[in-house]
């Protein structure tokens, strides 16, 4: 494992353990519109009028990451972070999850922090 991997893993594992420190960025609008825009029934004029753009994070649902998976493929170590269970749309529990080389999810994860 590099350097730069085992540092992000530390780093990653004592995030989690601060509730709230990491989250997933859903593709599901917070606007009120809909879920999604490819789903019918989405109100596209509510999500235009929402106070924050498309390009803004708090647009979207954020989940807080409640569970990490360790991984290696091809030699280069992978992690998979998961959501805690949410009741869907359509009423089925649901998870989210997002997965990449160590460094990235980790940039990932902290992205909402910059429209907080």
């Amino acid at each position: 494992m590099v350097m730069e991997d085992s540092i992000a893993k530390a780093e990653i594992e004592a995030l989690l353990k601060i509730p709230g420190a990491l989250k997933i960025i859903t593709n599901i609008h917070a606007c009120g519109g809909g879920v999604h825009p490819s789903i019918r029934g989405f109100n596209f004029t509510r999500c235009a009028r929402f106070e924050f753009s498309l390009t803004d994070v708090r647009h979207f649902v954020l989940h807080d990451v409640t569970k990490l998976e360790f991984f290696e493929r091809n030699k280069i170590q992978y992690v998979r972070a998961h959501s805690a269970p949410y009741d869907a749309s359509d009423g089925r529990k649901t998870e989210d999850w997002t997965e990449g080389q160590i460094t990235n999810v980790l940039r990932r994860l902290q992205e909402w922090k910059v429209a907080h």
